[in-house]
């Protein structure tokens, strides 16, 4: 993992290698310096509470925005507002939007539709087969990726279809 911290005006890079194991001595690098770092106390949300570095003993506290980003590190008392310019670990990253399922299902293959098992207009569930389509003499399963309403059927039984063409939409 790799953070880039803005201190007031200085910027330090810091290179952290890898997890580290609590109460287990490990590098870490910060700025060209090496320093051995020792995590002696973490809070509840992980974040270092205690720490050694180079055998001296720091007490620390992280202040988090509403996004879960720290802007103040306090060390043995003393607050340092920070901002994080890049991070390349989720660490501190806020939760992804959760991802917005489509509808659209098409053929992942060429073949035949064999089989309808439902029609536009009718309620699907998620999992739910949809048609058989025979391609490279195998019949396989289209579900339904979400649930909802069969909103279009694209092809009807014995339609011939090609990799990529839509089969049905749930909405």
């Amino acid at each position: 993992m790799k953070y880039k911290v803005r201190q007031a005006d200085a910027k330090r890079s810091i290179n952290i290698e890898g997890k580290y194991d609590f109460m287990e001595e490990s590098p870490i690098q910060i700025d060209k310096a090496t320093r051995m770092v020792r995590i002696l106390e973490t809070d509840t949300d992980g974040a270092v509470k205690t720490v050694m570095i180079d055998n001296r003993l720091y007490h620390v506290r992280v202040r988090r925005r509403g996004d879960g980003f720290p802007e103040e590190v306090v060390v043995k008392g003393v607050p340092y507002p920070v901002n994080i310019d890049k991070i390349e670990s989720t660490r501190y990253r806020p939760p992804p939007a959760p991802k917005k399922i489509a509808g659209d299902v098409v053929a992942s293959m060429p073949g035949q539709v064999i089989a309808l098992m439902l029609k536009e207009g009718d309620k699907v569930e998620k999992g739910q087969s949809v048609l058989i389509l025979e391609a490279m003499k195998m019949e396989n399963e289209i579900l339904a990726p979400k649930s909802g309403v069969l909103k279009k059927v694209a092809s009807k039984e014995g339609d011939l279809v090609m990799k990529g063409d839509l089969l049905f939409e749930v909405d």
